[in-house]
């Protein structure tokens, strides 16, 4: 009877500690005008045509979707215009991932942001200015853009892999007989 209580204890000990993850919050930021060469002031010359910028925000090494839990995850980049007279136009834009879906649009002022987040890997953005889009918008525009930092969030609750908790489980159950035998000494 004894056994029993004591492997069952080590059950849900198990269970309890499984069941006790908290939350993580991971951010990562790119500064997407570095990568495309910006100056010092995040401007870069487009041109008068139609660019789509791409880049890679990481995931924790740890994170995978299914099993994780993900609470939130959103992305907010900072990009602009500037006009002919070379005053800058700094525009934020914020798109908060859905749950149940590994694609979004947002629509900017200035272009759309794409992104996709296939099954837990690192996330993939994509802004695509349109040369009319903009000057349709922006009469003054002097086909210089202003590309600065991407900062993905995200809020997820890891769980734990069946493996680690019987590796756990076993630990215990033998912790208990060690103490058992000891005791018997």
């Amino acid at each position: 009877m004894k056994r029993l209580l004591v492997f069952f204890g080590a059950i849900t000990l198990i269970l309890a500690l499984a069941g006790n993850a908290r939350a993580i919050v991971f951010t990562d930021t790119v500064n997407v005008g570095a990568l495309y060469g910006a100056d010092a002031g995040g401007h870069i010359w487009q041109g008068y045509e139609d660019v789509t910028y791409t880049w890679e925000h990481a995931t924790p090494s740890d994170f995978s979707v299914p099993p994780d839990i993900v609470n939130s995850a959103n992305i907010e980049v900072y990009v602009g215009w500037v006009d002919t007279f070379g005053d800058d136009y700094l525009e934020v834009g914020t798109l908060s991932l859905p749950l149940t879906s590994k694609t979004s649009w947002y629509t900017l002022s200035i272009g759309e942001l794409f992104v996709e987040w296939p099954k837990g890997q690192n996330l993939i953005a994509s802004l695509r200015i349109l040369e009319n889009e903009l000057a349709a918008g922006h009469p003054d525009w002097g086909g210089d853009i202003i590309l600065g930092d991407s900062n993905f969030t995200m809020d997820y609750v890891p769980v734990p892999e069946p493996a680690t908790m019987l590796l756990l489980g076993c630990g215990l159950v033998g912790l208990a007989g060690f103490r058992r035998k000891f005791r018997k000494s």
